[in-house]
C-alpha cells in the first residue's frame, strides 16, 4: 500500500504543477506587465487604427481570422471600460 500512496502524491504533485505557469525571470514579467498595461491602455482611451497599429506589430497580418477576432472583441468590450 505504501507504494501507492506514494504514486497518488506523485501524481497529484505534477497536476498542480500543471497550472497556468508564470514567466519566471524577472524581464518577462516586466514584459507580460507592460503588455497588460498596453491592452489595458487600449480598452481605455484607443482607436481602432491604434488596435490596428498594434495587431501589425505584433506580427499578425490585417485581415487574417485572428486579427479580425482581435478587433472583434475589442469593439465589443471597449464600452465596458469608457
Amino acid at each position: 500500500m505504501p507504494d501507492h500512496d506514494e504514486d497518488i502524491q506523485e501524481v497529484m504533485e505534477e497536476e498542480r504543477s500543471r497550472g497556468s505557469r508564470q514567466p519566471t525571470s524577472p524581464e518577462a514579467r516586466r514584459e507580460r506587465a507592460k503588455r497588460l498595461r498596453d491592452a489595458r491602455k487600449l480598452l481605455e482611451q484607443g482607436t481602432e487604427a491604434d488596435v490596428r497599429a498594434a495587431i501589425r506589430a505584433a506580427g499578425i497580418r490585417a485581415g487574417s481570422p485572428e486579427a479580425e477576432r482581435i478587433l472583434r472583441v475589442w469593439r465589443e468590450n471597449r464600452q465596458l471600460w469608457k
